[in-house]
């Protein structure tokens, strides 16, 4: 049976949201009254858009992605539109924005993210009562602006339907594996307050930190005060992130299994502690999780921009396929740094090796065409010197360009089989570095 043809990626498939927000260019200002005072302007559209979407838009489908693309979808700190459980601050948010870029905006050949943005504005009111959390998400989406409008970067609309009985049980899933982790942190959750915000960070069993801050109550004010008061309420504050954190760890889970799609993750301890009291979940050998996103950068890419990663996908595309079936899977089933590590190590030997080989092979291929205009040359003056010899000329001319033709044959042909190896991927971001410095 014939596979359909895929869909072609348009700005039709971006969510109406989404769209509105890049167009309006809400961050040129610099100044948050004027963000405030262009979101209110710009809100009862974005209400309306994002009303009509959670019901209409027709969000990314399998049959969107070609036959056996990589299908990648985000979770945890790799997800820069996630909500619970992680940094909020601007300068994390652009740096996950940019890590999700300069890795699975290179790995997959899609990267899923939820819309984040659309399932909030159809429900709330005034987004000047959550400022932080909009300019993070906005600029979270004019960084990755690039990579939206070309369709590497595609949203799914971020929750699924259930049941009031199964979301009853499934609570009571969550409730146990936030208290499971609770009791394999290396601290205990202690809040702090700061500006009229509570916070927490714990450094979960992974060595990961669970963040999570919220606008302080009269009465939490006066009772993050004392030690005693300051860890119950980062126990309750812990639990409650963890509870949501686990909660979205669920839906990222859950649709990447109906998306075909691998979910990557730092948020392994939160999967764990799902699958283990859930035998229903979804199977996790389709799941990458690791510690941090830091350990799954590459040299070199680590220092590109999202365009230098859109120009690196161009660039090196008859590299990826092999450079996903072997290095991208090396690392989705890799559970602890030390393989991830290796897995990298081994990349940048690879492309060291086949970069000297490259260089020795246009230098072959130089000294052949040295060689070979020499013998031109000679061809030439023959030809031209002695009138009655025109043919012997002739031949020496047609041997020269046999030897030329079939060097370059034979030099396009190397250069062909490396520019098909994973290493090259890594090679030509080496490239865009330097040449962008």
């Amino acid at each position: 049976m014939t596979r359909p043809r895929v869909r072609a990626f348009s700005d039709d498939d971006i969510p109406p949201v989404i769209r509105l927000l890049l167009d309006a260019n809400l961050l040129a200002s610099g100044d948050a009254a004027t963000l405030v005072r262009k979101m209110n302007r710009l809100l009862p559209e974005l209400r309306r858009q994002a009303r009509w979407s959670v019901e209409n838009f027709r969000y990314f489908e399998p049959s969107d992605a070609p036959a056996g693309a990589l299908v990648a979808t985000t979770n945890g700190g790799i997800n820069p539109f996630a909500v619970a459980g992680v940094c909020w601050d601007s300068g994390c948010k652009a740096w996950t924005a940019l890590t999700m870029a300069r890795t699975l905006g290179l790995y997959a050949d899609i990267a899923l993210v939820p819309d984040t943005l659309t399932r909030y504005l159809a429900s709330w009111r005034r987004p000047a009562d959550n400022y932080r959390f909009f300019t993070a998400h906005i600029l979270v989406l004019r960084i990755l602006e690039p990579m939206i409008r070309s369709g590497v970067i595609r949203f799914w609309p971020g929750s699924i339907p259930v049941c009031k009985p199964c979301a009853s049980v499934l609570g009571s899933t969550i409730d146990h594996a936030a208290l499971d982790l609770l009791h394999k942190t290396r601290k205990p959750p202690i809040a702090t307050i700061n500006r009229g915000l509570l916070s927490v960070a714990v450094e979960g069993p992974f060595a990961d930190t669970i963040f999570y801050t919220k606008q302080a109550t009269v009465t939490g004010r006066r009772t993050v005060k004392s030690a005693r008061g300051a860890k119950a309420i980062g126990r309750a504050m812990f639990l409650e992130a963890v509870e949501h954190s686990i909660w979205s760890a669920m839906l990222d889970l859950y649709y990447s299994s109906f998306a075909h799609a691998s979910l990557f993750s730092t948020h392994r301890q939160q999967l764990l502690a799902l699958n283990a009291l859930d035998s229903r979940a979804p199977s996790l050998n389709r799941v990458a999780a690791w510690e941090n996103a830091r350990s799954i950068q590459l040299p070199w890419v680590s220092d590109l921009s999202v365009e230098q990663v859109l120009a690196l996908r161009q660039e090196a595309a008859t590299a990826l396929p092999a450079f996903r079936e072997q290095f991208v899977r090396k690392i989705m089933i890799a559970s602890t740094a030390l393989p991830i590590a290796s897995a990298v190590e081994d990349l940048r030997t690879e492309a060291a090796t086949l970069e000297v080989e490259l260089k020795a092979a246009r230098s072959v291929l130089e000294r052949t065409f040295r060689g070979v205009f020499g013998v031109l040359a000679m061809s030439f003056a023959v030809y031209s010197a002695a009138t009655g010899q025109g043919v012997a000329g002739t031949a020496g001319l047609l041997s020269a360009l046999g030897l030329l033709h079939a060097s370059g044959r034979a030099d396009h042909k190397e250069k062909l089989k490396a520019q098909s190896s994973p290493a090259y991927v890594l090679l030509k971001a080496k490239e865009l570095s330097t040449h962008a410095h």
